[in-house]
């Protein structure tokens, strides 16, 4: 059902892998949204370095990503990913580049950006990061790959969430 305007997100039926059921339909957001790109882009170029400006790029990728544009959702995140303002923020926000890059169908590149996050060191997003990358084996047909990955999830997440879903994940390779 539509939720507001035509022009609005709607709630639209449709598994995801994640479980989730709504998605936001497909826009041209340049057009829909004019003058809300026009003051996020304003404050993306006129304070580069600053917390707005990064947060501004940051909300460009997130609307164009969740309309249906990831290629664009790319370059806003990229451009977020170089002006983050600390290790932590850089992370998420590559985070979300990789989801963009999978949403692109540009697999390798998103198991690159999810590598940096592993190799980063930080515990609190390696889980998500693994999952991702292993997520991206599958999708490339790389059973070798990904059975690693997940192993690797199960034996050093042991007793986490995110090793009892690995562990359900790998049972289902072929």
């Amino acid at each position: 059902s539509k939720v507001g305007s035509q022009n609005a997100p709607v709630k639209t039926p449709g598994k995801t892998p994640g479980g989730t059921l709504s998605a936001f339909r497909k826009l041209d957001v340049d057009v829909q949204y004019p003058k809300t790109l026009e003051g996020l882009k304003k404050v993306a170029t006129d304070y580069p370095k600053t917390p707005s400006g990064f947060d501004a790029r940051v909300l460009l990728g997130g609307l164009y990503l969740d309309h249906g544009h990831p290629e664009k959702a790319i370059e806003w995140y990229s451009s977020a990913v170089a002006q983050a303002p600390d290790l932590y923020l850089k992370l998420l926000t590559l985070q979300t580049l990789g989801t963009a890059y999978e949403n692109a169908k540009k697999t390798n590149e998103a198991i690159q950006i999810y590598r940096q996050i592993v190799d980063s060191g930080q515990e609190s997003l390696k889980g998500e990061a693994l999952s991702a990358m292993a997520r991206g084996y599958e999708i490339q047909n790389d059973w070798t790959q990904a059975l690693q990955t997940y192993e690797s999830i199960i034996s050093e997440m042991a007793g986490t969430p995110h090793a009892k879903t690995e562990e359900l994940l790998k049972s289902r390779l072929p």
